[in-house]
């Protein structure tokens, strides 16, 4: 629970380089997106919104944060 976007669901995805970045997922599409993400595994994300990262809770160094939005598509990748 956030104080400016109410419930949300916060994740750290991480490149194969090891950069990271914040996404957030409103509680809109929770659900959707948990089902779709499991740990440790890749997946193809497309169509999200990118914004500048900064306020109180910051846990990456990235400069800015994602959001699922509600054209966010999450597919398997071929990437191992």
């Amino acid at each position: 629970k956030t104080n400016s976007g109410g419930d949300t669901l916060e994740l750290i995805f991480a490149d194969e380089f090891g950069a990271k970045i914040l996404c957030s997922c409103k509680m809109n599409y929770i659900q959707r997106t948990q089902r779709k993400l499991r740990l440790g595994e890749w997946r193809l994300i497309e169509t999200f919104s990118v914004s500048q990262a900064g306020g109180q809770y910051r846990p990456t160094n990235h400069t800015y944060k994602m959001s699922i939005i509600e054209d966010t598509s999450i597919s398997p990748s071929s990437y191992e």
